[in-house]
């Protein structure tokens, strides 16, 4: 969910050379099981069949909030890659953030 809506990955491919290197079986398995939970759905790329582009429902969008309150949190406590100026950004205007990256998803589906 994390590099769905923060990073703005989609496909399989971009979720597997992302830094954490799942394993393809495991990350289809947690494609599968967020698609289940009704967090994401998949269309079909119009332009190549074979690739699926993923996207969060209405429900995943739900969880941005509680998303960024988690990244906040880790800011606190632990080392993280997120750049200076967004975390500042996420633990001052949470609320704006987050109905940021909501509505980039809701102008796009």
């Amino acid at each position: 969910m994390r590099d769905l809506i923060f990073k703005g990955y989609s496909t399989f491919k971009e979720f597997q050379e992302s830094k954490e290197r799942v394993a393809s079986n495991i990350l289809a398995s947690r494609l599968k099981k967020l698609m289940g939970e009704g967090l994401i759905q998949s269309d079909r790329s119009e332009e190549d069949r074979r690739v699926i582009h993923y996207r969060p429902t209405r429900k995943g969008l739900d969880l941005v909030p509680v998303m960024i309150a988690m990244m906040t949190w880790t800011d606190k406590h632990e080392a993280h890659v997120v750049p200076r100026d967004q975390m500042t950004r996420m633990v001052n205007e949470s609320d704006v953030v987050a109905a940021e990256f909501v509505a980039q998803f809701e102008t796009a589906g």
